[in-house]
């Protein structure tokens, strides 16, 4: 489990379990952003799906739009 941050403020709590591996999967999406540089922040939380073996967060891609 993750929680993300945009700019310093709590967005969503993202749950990244999955049964197979699904690479470059979307799990979370934000828009109407202004114009500038931003923060984002990925915090792993320490608790888990109960169907995982472990409580780490792998992110393998990050993608950004105008």
């Amino acid at each position: 489990m993750a929680r993300v941050y945009v700019d310093g403020r709590f967005h969503a709590e993202v749950d990244t379990y999955a049964a197979v591996d699904q690479p470059q999967s979307v799990l979370y999406t934000t828009s109407g952003l202004p114009a500038g540089t931003h923060t984002l922040t990925i915090e792993v939380t320490g608790t888990k799906n109960a169907a995982s073996g472990g409580a780490w967060v792998w992110v393998d891609a990050f993608e950004i739009s105008p």
